[in-house]
């Protein structure tokens, strides 16, 4: 018993030498398993492209990170030359006016002591931006999980004097052209008023005019669609919208709404990304005049005036991120004066009067004309 744990105790104590003595390698990657590289796939100074893409209406700022790993390869080992690569942070700064940004970071190769073909692993790291994992609040991001194997040349002068890559997913060496390069693709989408409790569009109806009758529906088509999207949650669709009058429910038809609003009545949206876009539709009323204001944040669109009785179609217009986006369809109704004269009509009955006044006086001038 006494000699097989002694045994078992000097076995392990072997095992603990020999894992010291003999490190760890990595990965091997072989160089001649490539196909020979032509000239726009060769360079000399290598880059990452970060493209970000996000609908319009959309908006993100933040630093991406970029790491280098280095691996083994036959004609060098990470442990006897090693050579790190510093990582390289992208800054992006997307607008809501754009559904795509480019940016180009640049890689800076260490100095490099031993000939050799060196070998590094290229990712995006996941750490960098940091919050965006909710679509409600502040938005989702999704990281590419692509990575490159990257190949750095280097002479028996010590100098660099090729890098290749290598997509791992395509098999496809990289072409350093401009804004290509080692790509990553990141995809951020934001719901309409990330974080708030208001809704993500509201309309309003009002009834102007003396003799308007505030007690009257009126009767509404909002449509929405994706046209122009770039980036939209992957459990969405336009029948994920919802829609309430007060307490009531209202039915959605694949992004379509039909509803009835009467004076100081409010329909709200909710569950609507960023870069979606609606149209309105109110459907005419004899004597009354609609006209739609579109809002988002501070700023206005140019009101849409329909004719008078025929309602009108406003439209599309875009749902932003963030500042509230409504609109206000105003229905009015022409003042009648005393005498039971619609307003807007009273100019041309002027001028009717008028011109039988005057030709009543012609007509006395010359049957008096004729009498004398």
């Amino acid at each position: 018993m006494k000699r097989t744990k002694l045994f078992k105790v000097l076995l392990s104590m072997f095992v603990a030498v020999v894992m010291l003595a003999v490190p760890i390698q990595a990965d091997t990657v072989d160089p001649g398993s490539y196909t020979t590289a032509t000239d726009e796939q060769k360079t000399t100074t290598p880059f990452i492209t970060k493209h970000m893409v996000g609908n319009l209406g959309t908006s993100i700022s933040g630093d991406f990170k970029f790491t280098f790993t280095q691996l083994d390869t036959t004609t060098t080992t990470v442990l006897a030359n090693s050579a790190p690569i510093a990582d390289v942070t992208i800054s992006v700064d997307k607008t809501q006016t754009e559904t795509q940004q480019d940016v180009m970071g640049t890689i800076t190769l260490p100095s490099y002591s031993t000939p050799g073909v060196y070998a590094y692993t290229v990712a995006e790291s996941t750490s960098t931006p940091t919050g965006y994992t909710d679509y409600n609040d502040p938005g989702l991001l999704t990281f590419d999980t692509n990575t490159y194997t990257m190949l750095v040349y280097v002479n028996s002068d010590n100098q660099v004097i090729a890098v290749t890559s290598v997509n791992n997913s395509t098999g496809n060496k990289v072409t350093w052209e401009d804004y290509k390069g080692m790509e990553f693709t990141n995809e951020i989408v934001k719901k309409a008023n990330p974080g708030s409790d208001s809704t993500d569009l509201s309309i309003t109806k009002s009834v102007t005019g003396t003799y308007g009758d505030k007690t009257k529906k009126f009767s509404f088509t909002v449509t929405f669609d994706t046209n122009g999207t770039v980036a939209l949650p992957t459990d969405w669709s336009l029948s994920s919208i919802t829609a309430t009058i007060g307490s009531d429910a209202v039915t959605n038809n694949s992004g379509v709404f039909t509803f009835n609003l009467k004076d100081g009545e409010t329909i709200n949206f909710n569950n609507i990304p960023a870069g979606v876009n609606y149209t309105v539709t109110e459907t005419g009323v004899e004597n009354y005049t609609a006209t739609y204001t579109n809002t988002h944040g501070t700023a206005s669109d140019t009101a849409v005036v329909g004719t008078k009785g025929q309602g009108v179609t406003a439209g599309s217009y875009l749902i932003y991120e963030s500042g509230g986006n409504s609109g206000t369809m105003v229905n009015d109704y022409p003042d009648i004066t005393i005498t039971g004269i619609l307003t807007d009509n009273a100019p041309f009955i002027a001028v009717i009067a008028f011109a039988a006044v005057a030709l009543f006086l012609y007509r006395s001038a010359k049957k008096k004309a004729m009498n004398s």
